[in-house]
């Protein structure tokens, strides 16, 4: 049998019913499936199934669902998303730090680096620990985290959804900065996002280790074959480069916290809930 669950309504058919269901119309794309025969067993959204779309009806090409792609998946939401919101603004600072200190760049940086110690020390712990997240060593230094950023970031603000990202990636600087400071007590503060990233991917890295379990079977066999080891291997190595305290705080913050703080709502079908059942009429 298979269940379909339309605003808070769950209907059950017979699985031979589905492709009519389907062909006619009702059931929308928001729909939430169970079936043992198309999700199995498991909790689906109707237009992550192949079998809803390849038994819809035809229609005019400008009402065509487009192809799921990064735009769809991850940054769903119109206008800018966090992840992009925060790579800008990065960017951004760099550009006017260029403009403003110019050939000084590097000194004026570490100056500024030295300066905020003293601010954290003062009891300025907040801002003086913020900033450095915005501040980069040089274009290399800016463009890796860039790209580190945009990786995951992305994926965590999809699991996640944008307050929350934000407050995790906050959070996870602090860590970084804070065991950077502990290990390194007379040095400069650390300068870079790379701890709040190094945070994000634990986050994600928790969050497939947490949740593997509760996926489907193909899912969960890119989760455990796929992903981690990508994660794995894309993060273990780059933790011993540059700030080493500075990228394991943030790492070991982001694990915390992965363990811990619950997905988004968009990844609610991976609770599989029980909703009440009404037969159709």
């Amino acid at each position: 049998m298979t269940q379909i669950r339309i605003r808070g309504s769950v209907f059950i058919i017979p699985d031979e019913q589905w492709q009519d269901w389907v062909r006619r119309g009702r059931i929308p794309a928001d729909a939430w499936i169970r079936s043992p025969v198309w999700t199995r067993g498991v909790w689906r959204l109707a237009e992550s199934l192949e079998v809803y779309h390849l038994f819809l009806p035809t229609r005019p090409r400008k009402e065509s669902p487009r192809a799921p792609g990064l735009t769809d998946t991850i940054f769903r939401k119109r206008g800018l998303s966090l992840t992009e919101a925060l790579i800008l603004l990065n960017l951004l600072t760099a550009g006017v730090l260029v403009l403003v200190w110019r050939e000084a760049y590097d000194v004026r940086l570490w100056s500024l680096a030295r300066d905020l110690r003293e601010w954290f020390g003062a009891g300025e712990g907040f801002p003086a620990i913020l900033v450095p997240l915005f501040l980069h060593a040089g274009p290399s230094h800016l463009f890796f985290n860039m790209v580190a950023l945009l990786a995951a970031g992305s994926v965590a603000e999809y699991f996640y959804g944008s307050r929350k990202m934000l407050l995790i990636y906050v959070v996870c600087g602090f860590g970084g900065a804070f065991l950077s400071i502990f290990m390194r007590p007379k040095g400069v503060l650390s300068v870079g996002a790379s701890g709040a990233i190094f945070g994000l991917y634990g986050l994600v890295l928790l969050f497939l280790l947490r949740h593997r379990r509760k996926f489907g079977e193909r899912q969960r066999w890119k989760a455990i074959r796929v992903y981690l080891p990508i994660m794995v291997i894309a993060t273990v190595p780059a933790i011993f480069g540059g700030d080493f305290y500075t990228h394991l705080g943030g790492f070991l913050t982001g694990c915390a916290l992965g363990a811990v703080v619950p997905p988004g709502p968009r990844i609610r079908f991976l609770a599989d809930p029980e909703p009440e059942v009404e037969e159709p009429t």
